[in-house]
């Protein structure tokens, strides 16, 4: 998750500002634990797994972004699982 969060909070940073999305949203990660919530999807499984919320289809600026630069945000997923795994 942290690898993840790293590369797309880059990407965003790239392409709209460090202002808009500034570094310490890389600390933004919070654990099942903290949630105080069992997640099957992520206890039950037996791999390294992680949930991202990229967005809200409920605020106009996230779902026109979520609908227009898919290819960015696929790039951060990717580039973060790699890392991890490197």
């Amino acid at each position: 998750a942290g690898s993840i969060q790293e590369n797309l909070v880059k990407i965003l940073q790239n392409e709209f500002g460090i202002n808009m999305f500034p570094d310490k949203m890389k600390e933004r990660i919070v654990s099942t634990e903290e949630l105080g919530r069992d997640l099957y999807v992520l206890k039950g499984t037996k791999m390294p797994a992680c949930l991202v919320e990229m967005g809200f289809l409920s605020n106009k600026f996230d779902a026109e972004y979520l609908k227009n630069r898919q290819d960015l945000l696929v790039s951060g997923l990717v580039d973060g699982i790699l890392e991890y795994f490197s």
